[in-house]
């Protein structure tokens, strides 16, 4: 499930601020990894001589920000289709005579971006050392013909389905929102896949007067960042995608067991914390035997819950749907949940739904890129294996979770999973979270190794360890390569900050 919503809202606070590194006061120094790489690098990007003027008209629209709009069709494949307008946003370099040229940046979600951009600031302060940084709403979303559909997404608090008739009944509930929603979408129905991205990201580039897109994607921004790659590698420059949302693979069964085996992991880790942690609610307890109890309990007979925010007793699909455990922020909650639940009062653990609230509209395009089957039977299957060969306890319902997404949507013309065309193109860097069950290490060495000189950075910390996490290890990497092309050895891992 993607976590950018969760890591977004976070953003905002006051918490999140305090964690975000300090600017950069000078340029990084180049490390041992100026070799062939960034000498192939500086070739390519003077391929190709700079583009036309820019058409864009950049007027302030806050503090040091300012916004534009970009006309562009609906469908970049049809001539002549409806336009919309590309919503903008820049933060202009802080000394405009060192700057090094634009940098188009994409936190992910998909999720409308700018009406936040004022609480957001601070990520991107580093990088205004040396580059306009532009954002943008996706098509679809928020400035940029955000669309609005008509009754909300429904999101059932036992998204690991317990049976066919549950998987049945939600099928229908998704199936009207989905036809609602695409019919709200009107010229955009069907053209928010990310080939229809890649190519508003490219005339973005021209507008921009740049030869050469230079990208920082996100989590599903790296989605973007892929279709990039792949559809035009002659104009891409340098990339850094963090939180590698894999859009390469077309097996589900695989895709799935990657997420569900960090899950389960991060299940264990859980419990180790609980154990060494005094304040914990189940400290001095086997963590993992009393959740797992608890699930058996919950099948026999639910688990009362009379303080639950939404009501309904504790069913074992409800506890599965709600064990979030892939973030150590939510742990102390989790595990009271989990005693009270012990105790007789599932509530606390079942109240809420463990994955981040959603914008309808990123179901659609979701389900436009990720067009993996939602079929009961299917899918089910999927959970057998992923069970009976990796995750036997939580992980396995990570395969319920395009089910919750998609089931039930009008067919569209997918812009399904697929490899990396091979092409010459300028090497990319690409980091992970070793405990990012969203994002995870696997995802962003295959990506990586489709990429041929490009480098991956394993990070100890989870989701969105640049923007976000603000690790310091990773932003010297990272500013090291943006600004001189010289990326880190293979095999470069990042700790967490101190």
């Amino acid at each position: 499930m993607n976590l950018t919503f969760r890591v977004l809202a976070a953003a905002v606070g006051a918490t999140l601020a305090a964690l975000i590194a300090p600017p950069a006061s000078a340029l990084p120094a180049p490390g041992p990894a100026a070799t062939a790489d960034t000498t192939a690098l500086a070739a390519a990007e003077s391929i190709e001589p700079p583009a036309a003027t820019p058409a864009l008209s950049w007027r302030d629209c806050g503090p040091g920000l300012q916004c534009a709009a970009l006309p562009l069709p609906t469908d970049h494949a049809a001539v002549g289709s409806p336009r919309f307008d590309l919503a903008l946003a820049r933060f202009p370099a802080r000394d405009q005579s060192r700057r090094l040229g634009s940098i188009v940046v994409n936190p992910g979600g998909p999720a409308a971006i700018l009406d936040l951009l004022p609480h957001l600031r601070t990520q991107f302060t580093d990088l205004t050392e040396w580059f306009d940084v532009v954002l943008f709403d996706p098509r679809g979303l928020g400035r940029s013909a955000g669309i609005s559909c008509p009754t909300p997404a429904p999101m059932p608090l036992e998204w690991a389905f317990p049976s066919e008739a549950a998987h049945r009944e939600y099928t229908e509930r998704s199936r009207a929102f989905g036809a609602g929603c695409t019919a709200a979408a009107g010229a955009l129905a069907g053209k928010l896949d990310s080939w229809q991205v890649a190519h508003d990201l490219d005339a973005l580039r021209a507008a921009l007067g740049e030869s050469r897109l230079r990208y920082l994607g996100n989590s599903y921004g790296t989605v973007f960042g892929q279709a990039y790659l792949s559809l035009f590698p002659q104009r891409a420059g340098r990339f850094f995608l963090d939180s590698v949302y894999d859009h390469t693979n077309r097996s589900q069964r695989d895709w799935v067991a990657s997420r569900a085996a960090v899950t389960e992991r991060n299940l264990h880790r859980f419990a180790q914390w609980c154990d060494r942690t005094p304040s914990c609610a189940l400290h001095g307890r086997d963590l993992v035997r009393v959740w797992t109890e608890l699930v058996a309990r919950a099948e026999q007979q639910p688990i009362p819950a009379p303080s639950a925010v939404h009501g309904g007793p504790g069913t074992a699909a409800r506890i599965i749907s709600s064990t979030f455990v892939d973030f150590e922020r939510e742990w102390p909650r989790l595990a009271e949940g989990i005693a009270e639940a012990d105790a007789g009062d599932a509530g606390k653990l079942v109240g809420v739904p463990s994955i981040p609230v959603e914008t309808d509209v990123n179901r659609l395009i979701n389900c436009s890129d990720f067009a993996y089957p939602t079929g009961y039977a299917e899918v089910s299957r999927i959970v057998a294996d992923v069970r009976a060969t990796v995750a036997p306890l939580l992980g396995w319902r990570h395969a319920w979770v395009n089910v919750l997404k998609c089931t039930g949507f009008p067919a569209v013309k997918p812009f399904a999973p697929q490899p990396i065309r091979p092409a010459f193109r300028p090497p990319s860097l690409l980091a992970d979270g070793i405990h990012d069950a969203v994002s995870t290490v696997e995802y962003g060495r295959r990506l990586t190794a489709q990429l041929p000189g490009s480098r991956h950075i394993a990070v100890d910390g989870a989701h969105a360890n640049y923007l976000y996490g603000a690790n310091r290890c990773l932003r010297d990497h990272v500013h090291r390569y943006l600004t001189t092309g010289a990326l880190p050895p293979n095999g470069t891992t990042c700790p967490a900050n101190p």
